[in-house]
């Protein structure tokens, strides 16, 4: 798997924990924070998916009449 270097900030604490975490599993830093980097964006993608799902009942709910025809426009507007 190609990797892609990339400077990051962290807080003192934040550093800390990870730093912790990746000594415990003994991986690098680096391999802890792509891994928790992997979950955050599979559950923020999960979440967006949500989102529209709630917006696509708010579609029905709101009495818009082509929204069966122009769901997409309604979503993602």
């Amino acid at each position: 798997m190609e990797r892609v270097k990339k400077q990051i900030s962290l807080t003192k604490n934040l550093y800390k924990r990870v730093e912790k975490i990746a000594e415990e599993k003994k991986e690098s830093f680096s391999d802890v924070v792509s891994k928790a980097l992997d979950i955050y964006t599979r559950e923020n993608k999960k979440l967006s998916a949500r989102q529209n799902m709630i917006k696509l009942i708010g579609i029905v709910e709101s009495g818009v009449s082509n929204g069966s025809t122009n769901h997409d426009q309604e979503l993602y507007a």
